[in-house]
């Protein structure tokens, strides 16, 4: 089951990004799970039609090859079937993630070095962040941050992944997960989950709140412009996917993802 896709255009010959409903999809795949990355459209889930051939297999820190992808014919409709096969193993059993994309460029030019998770700065721009959501926060964790120049300005933006939360059945008053990046002296969402004092009320033994929990994956210059797209993973009460941030209008915007569950 795919959901929640959002629009993507991209030009066929130089791949760069604009909004309408004819578009071209980019080749994007999550060979850790099999899926292709598309987006939503139209009432309809659209993935790229046709790519079986050769492209490039990237982890978070670099290029670590090729990966010859075929696309799979007539899939049966079982919960989360995989949708395409590739020759080389590229085994996750370690938990990175793999992504492979269409292209002849460097789709890392600038790579995300991490940070100190336990700087008080980061813990700071977390709590700043929690007041615009009316959370009243006690402990939390910073389990992620990196440093790196998403937008191509030679100013580096810090991605800083938090959460008060491990598990998604059940979220109380105050819960959270979050993908930020401080630009500048700005606090930008990337995906975040947050459960306030009013909202928490309808939560009960009958009806539990699910809470989504995030983490960051990587960037990745997926249309050659220079900027990095920001690719982050979810995990829900029965389902996961990964999506595809896009740079635009001094926000990130949804461009392409998959998801599979409810």
């Amino acid at each position: 089951m795919k959901y929640y896709l959002s629009i993507l255009l991209i030009s066929l010959l130089t791949l760069t990004f604009c909004f309408g409903q004819d578009a071209v999809i980019p080749k994007v795949f999550d060979i850790s799970n099999k899926f292709v990355f598309g987006r939503y459209a139209n009432g309809e889930w659209k993935a790229p039609p046709k790519y079986n051939g050769k492209y490039k297999v990237y982890r978070r820190e670099m290029l670590i090859g090729t990966a010859t992808i075929k696309s799979i014919p007539n899939k049966a409709e079982e919960p989360c079937a995989a949708d395409f096969s590739y020759a080389e193993k590229f085994d996750n059993t370690d938990k990175v993630d793999y992504i492979a994309v269409e292209g002849t460029w460097n789709h890392l030019p600038r790579i995300p070095k991490k940070a100190n998770t336990k700087d008080p700065a980061y813990a700071k721009v977390v709590a700043e962040w929690a007041k615009t959501k009316n959370l009243v926060l006690g402990t939390f964790e910073v389990t992620e941050a990196f440093q790196v120049d998403i937008d191509n300005d030679n100013t580096g933006e810090t991605i800083i992944v938090a959460r008060n939360i491990d598990h998604t059945f059940g979220a109380t008053e105050n819960n959270f997960s979050a993908v930020l990046v401080q630009k500048d002296n700005q606090i930008l969402e990337i995906c975040t989950f947050s459960l306030d004092k009013e909202t928490a009320k309808h939560c009960s033994d009958e009806s539990p709140c699910y809470a989504a929990i995030y983490r960051f994956v990587m960037c990745l210059d997926i249309n050659n412009d220079g900027i990095l797209e920001v690719i982050t993973a979810d995990e829900v009460h029965e389902g996961m996917g990964k999506t595809i941030y896009q740079w635009k209008n001094n926000k990130f915007e949804k461009i392409l993802d998959w998801g599979c569950g409810v």
